[in-house]
């Protein structure tokens, strides 16, 4: 005749496996798992969701926009941030840097703007300097749906000097 033996309680299935000489897997196992669980979050600044750095600013005047002293040696996209990588002499002062976007978009598909990276700082010092500056394009996308009242995928041309003949094009899809 078969019997059920009553049901052993969580505690006492550990106290077995510590007693029958796991204690020494147990124990480390168990510190580990609460140390990669206490490192888990969601504050994450690089998680591709967030929205990161200052706002693009939208004019209807980019060519009165004057800059120099910069290159701009990188670019992408990541949810809603422009990432530009940039590098410049100086070390002394301050440097800042401001993204212009075009109000005036450009009929093809996708539709185009224009955008311009401004510089301010005045440095006599000559240290090579890189930076990443991050970008809000939130202003963009509002200023998009306010014309065409929908949002779809925009090409961004990016420029260091507003009457420079190249630039450095981006699909942005909001």
């Amino acid at each position: 005749m078969w019997t059920a033996s009553p049901k052993p309680r969580p505690g006492a299935i550990i106290a077995d496996m510590l007693g029958l000489g796991l204690r020494k897997i147990a124990i480390p196992s168990l510190l580990i798992g609460l140390v990669l669980l206490a490192g888990c979050g969601d504050d994450d600044p690089a998680d591709p969701g967030v929205v990161q750095g200052e706002p693009v600013r939208i004019t209807s005047d980019l060519l009165s926009r004057h800059s120099q002293g910069y290159f701009i040696t990188g670019e992408s996209i990541r949810a809603r941030t422009l990432i530009v990588d940039v590098s410049y002499s100086g070390g002394c002062s301050e440097h800042s840097f401001r993204l212009y976007v075009s109000s005036d978009f450009m009929e093809s598909t996708p539709v185009q703007t224009f955008a311009f990276l401004v510089h301010e700082g005045d440095d006599a010092c000559r240290e090579a300097i890189s930076e990443v500056l991050e970008f809000d394009l939130n202003p963009l996308v509002e200023e998009f749906r306010l014309v065409y009242g929908r949002t779809e995928p925009i090409r961004i041309r990016l420029y260091e000097d507003p009457t420079a003949s190249t630039d450095r094009e981006l699909i942005f899809n909001p």
